[in-house]
């Protein structure tokens, strides 16, 4: 129940800003990425919400994450990135001033784990959200992917 009105609040949130900003074409995609709280891809015009941060962060994180992916979009600028125009549209808006958010990654959350094949290797597990080819950064082995036995569905 609550995750359902985080959302709606979020969902409209995002609309007043883009009312109020007279932001226009301009869409609102809730993803499951677990990466990242929120994006803009300006070649699609699309601000992308994480449906897992919505979940797991509080409302003053939320918010914040609004305003800081909304100052992107005022600014309109790729190369700007988190440079003083943007953090002066953030901070001008209410936001705190921070690029990145607090909220946690759970060992559960990652999908594959990444294990080194050589058994005398002291490389503990690397948990990941992509299954890929990496080699050990201590004995130069192949890391072996497999299922995460913690993931919870």
């Amino acid at each position: 129940m609550l995750y359902w009105f985080k959302k709606q609040l979020t969902y409209f949130l995002i609309l007043y800003y883009f009312w109020y900003y007279e932001i226009k074409n301009y869409k609102i995609n809730f993803n499951k990425v677990i990466g990242y709280a929120g994006a803009v891809d300006y070649d699609i015009k699309t601000l992308f919400i994480s449906q897992y941060f919505i979940k797991n962060s509080n409302l003053f994180e939320l918010y914040n994450v609004l305003l800081h992916e909304i100052a992107h979009i005022l600014i309109d600028q790729e190369k700007e990135a988190h440079g003083p125009l943007w953090l002066k549209t953030f901070t001008d808006m209410g936001g705190n001033g921070n690029v990145t958010t607090n909220f946690p990654l759970y060992i559960e959350d990652y999908p594959w784990v990444l294990s080194c094949s050589n058994k005398n290797c002291c490389l503990q597990d690397i948990y990941c959200f992509k299954r890929t080819k990496l080699h050990c950064s201590d004995c130069g082995s192949y890391l072996q992917p497999k299922l995460n036995r913690y993931k919870l569905n």
